[in-house]
Parts: C-alpha cells; sequence; structure tokens
C-alpha cells in the first residue's frame, strides 16, 4: 500500500508543477486617465517574467504607464470576473479602459 501511495504522491506534485495559471495585466496611466490591460491568459511563466513582457509589450506600443499588476487565478471564469470588476472600479473613478491586443 505505501507504494502506492508514494506513485499517487509524485503523480500529484508532478501535475501541480505543470498546472499553469490564468492571469490578466493592467497598468495605469494616471496622468492620462487611463489604464491599459490585456485578455486573460493562461501561462506557465513567472510573475517578474509576465509584468516585464506586459511593460515591453507597452513599450513597443510607445505608451507611458506606472505599475503593472497581472492578477493570478487557478482558472479562466474567476480571472474574467476579476478584469470586469477592475474595469468596472475603473470607470467608475474616471478612467478609460484601453484593452490591449497581444500576450504578454
Amino acid at each position: 500500500m505505501k507504494p502506492l501511495l508514494l506513485i499517487v504522491s509524485i503523480l500529484i506534485a508532478a501535475t501541480r508543477a505543470e498546472a499553469s495559471d490564468w492571469l490578466y495585466c493592467l497598468a495605469a496611466a494616471p496622468e492620462e486617465h487611463k489604464v491599459y490591460m490585456s485578455e486573460p491568459f493562461q501561462t506557465d511563466a513567472s510573475m517578474t517574467t509576465v509584468s516585464d513582457a506586459f511593460s515591453r509589450l507597452l513599450a513597443g506600443l510607445k505608451l507611458q504607464h506606472g505599475e503593472i499588476q497581472c492578477p493570478r487565478s487557478d482558472s479562466e471564469e474567476p480571472s474574467l470576473l476579476m478584469r470586469d470588476h477592475a474595469i468596472d472600479f475603473n470607470r467608475m473613478n474616471g478612467n478609460e479602459i484601453a484593452k490591449v491586443s497581444g500576450k504578454p
């Protein structure tokens, strides 16, 4: 029985290590009252890698921005809900939402 438990534990650990997160990224441009936002996407990359990639994407579009945030979730639906809430929140606070095409 113990060898079976060990095999199951290894399989669970391996599956978890390969699991992808769902993210979307946003960056505020307060002086323009804009928030640049990506669509949700799935990735295995680290948060630093994703944030840096979104920064490069914005720079390539010549968009000035402040701090980047990339909220994560375990699946697509919560990521969409979080993004929609961020859109509503920012619009209520007078910010325009500018959707950015392309995956960071």
